[in-house]
């Protein structure tokens, strides 16, 4: 998973970018999806892993930090 995760980085980045319309909070994101990726990866390895579950973890983080931006 993690060298899936390197392969899409830059298009991580440019999603975040476009829905978030910050570089800063892009990059800050990837990274923080680099961490869970990393703390997963023997258990996602072992289940398949794949595009949509890095996708899908991605979109969860971005929603995350858009809800908590909105509370306050």
């Amino acid at each position: 998973m993690l060298a899936l995760y390197e392969e899409k980085r830059l298009s991580l980045v440019r999603l975040f970018t476009a829905r978030l319309r910050s570089r800063v909070e892009a990059e800050d994101l990837v990274q923080e999806l680099y961490f869970k990726v990393t703390a997963i990866e023997g258990d996602a390895a072992s289940a398949g892993g794949g595009a949509a579950l890095l996708y899908r973890m991605a979109e969860n983080l971005m929603l995350d930090r858009l809800r908590s931006a909105q509370r306050g």
